[in-house]
């Protein structure tokens, strides 16, 4: 959120910020605009925003699309999208049925070397690129508002980006338990 205060000028507003703690809620109110929630049905109800943009614990992702899917509100969420396979067909059936848009997305891509990185690539500098690893560090501590994210069980695939857009009934394997240790992506998705 600090980020947010950062960007040009948008034709959008924020109308509401939502969080199970009060106070949270209250302080991200005050510093971005918006009306305060802790439910976030209600806040649906009260402000009919244009899109919502879920970003919590992942185990809290599936509840949060369905109530949103419900009240026909377009949403974003960030990756990964969900604990399990199951929750990940479950959110994307749910976002379908409804109609709504959804998209899974990873902010960091909005970064400033990413940006740059896009621009180079724009400008024709390196050619057209058909594969690239991207490893880049930052001073922000994810853990500090985000402590679950000390807890929460990690990808094991080394490729997620190459998953977007699998379309398959079957969960892609998730790769070896070490990710250190060579992985050969499915050939259904290499």
């Amino acid at each position: 959120m600090a980020r947010l205060t950062k960007l040009p000028p948008l034709d959008a507003r924020l109308v509401a910020v939502c969080d199970l703690d009060p106070a949270k809620a209250e302080r991200a109110a005050q510093r971005f605009g918006g009306t305060p929630y802790t439910d976030m049905a209600a806040m649906l109800a009260q402000e009919r925003p244009d899109l919502v943009d879920v970003v919590t614990q992942i185990s809290a992702y599936r509840a949060l699309v369905e109530t949103a899917a419900t009240a026909g509100i377009g949403m974003i969420v960030q990756k990964p999208l969900a604990p399990n396979w199951q929750d990940c067909v479950a959110i994307a059936e749910t976002a379908t049925s409804a109609g709504v848009f959804f998209a899974v997305h990873e902010n960091f891509r909005f970064q400033t070397p990413m940006r740059r990185v896009r621009a180079l690539i724009d400008k024709g500098a390196i050619g057209q690129p058909s594969f690239a690893r991207i490893s880049f560090r930052t001073g922000f501590d994810v853990y500090r508002n985000q402590p679950y994210f000390l807890t929460e069980p990690r990808l094991k695939c080394p490729a997620p980006h190459l998953l977007k857009g699998h379309d398959s009934p079957d969960p892609p394997d998730p790769g070896p338990d070490d990710p250190d240790e060579p992985y050969d992506l499915p050939a259904e998705i290499a």
